[in-house]
């Protein structure tokens, strides 16, 4: 090769370089170009929140959730949920989750249980719940309070318009607060209590009882009105006793039968008619 040449190629590499690195230029600069813009129209009104979607609720509307999400409704979504995380809350950025509005629905709505929140592009927003489940009632002083199967107070209703729920007696307290267990400290009262009716909840025979008495956990009474008393005894086997008397009831023995069904012995039942205790007495 000559020197002639050797310029020659020379110059045409340098060249070709040059072009490759314009090149380069040129689709670097057009990906930026794409990430800004790309960053822009997911900032901009867009995406704005304008819808809410929920799962299935018994006991609130989409309205009513709605209510506490004013403050992000017709915001970017990325934006709201950038506001609502915190640095220990660094995960819920990446799920979508609106931290803030979760916390203050479960503390403003005392029959959610959980929520999730999450912002779904473009507009959206998607509501999961799980409500709470009312499980008995409590009496204090005239009002009657609803207790869900974790002992956390639902809401309170005079006696004209109580649901038809069991009433429990013998678990004392003081002071109550919508939204907040009724169990303050250990109480084998009201664990006796919650076991009873969870139970009793799962065996569809809550209708079945209208007060339940845990003063002496180890000798629970049930009543049904007008006239059947249940001794039940202390708070053993209770799933598998439950299911007896369930299916004692179920067969013969109901409100009106003006007796004492004793299942205290835990091998035998006994039912004996008033009439046949008043003779004994």
């Amino acid at each position: 090769m000559n020197k002639a040449e050797g310029k020659i190629s020379i110059f045409s590499d340098v060249k070709k370089l040059i072009q490759d690195n314009k090149r380069l230029v040129k689709m670097s600069l057009i990906g930026v170009a794409a990430v800004v813009l790309l960053i822009v129209l997911l900032l901009s009104p867009l995406c704005g929140i304008r819808k809410i979607e929920t799962t299935a609720m018994e006991h609130y509307t989409q309205e009513d959730l709605a209510v506490h999400l004013e403050d992000v409704m017709h915001r970017n979504g990325f934006l709201a949920v950038a506001d609502q995380t915190s640095l220990h809350q660094s995960a819920s950025i990446f799920s979508m989750r609106l931290s803030e509005s979760e916390e203050r629905m479960l503390f403003e709505l005392p029959y959610l249980e959980s929520v999730e929140i999450r912002y779904a592009f473009p507009n959206k927003v998607k509501i999961s719940v799980t409500e709470r489940q009312a499980s008995f009632l409590l009496e204090h002083y005239g009002i009657y309070i609803l207790v869900d199967t974790h002992g956390v107070v639902l809401e309170t209703f005079t006696q004209e318009d109580c649901p038809d729920m069991p009433v429990v007696k013998g678990v004392e307290f003081d002071t109550y607060k919508v939204g907040v267990s009724i169990r303050q400290k250990q109480d084998v009262h009201i664990d006796t209590a919650i076991g009873l009716c969870n139970m009793m909840q799962q065996l569809s025979m809550s209708a079945y009882i209208d007060i339940i008495d845990v003063t002496d956990y180890n000798d629970i009474k049930l009543y049904c009105a007008p006239s059947l008393t249940i001794l039940f005894g202390n708070g053993t086997n209770v799933g598998m006793r439950l299911t007896e008397l369930k299916g004692i009831l179920d067969s013969n023995l109901n409100g009106d039968s003006n007796g004492v069904l004793d299942m205290r012995s835990g091998g035998h039942t006994f039912f004996t008619k008033n009439e046949t205790l008043e003779e004994q007495t």
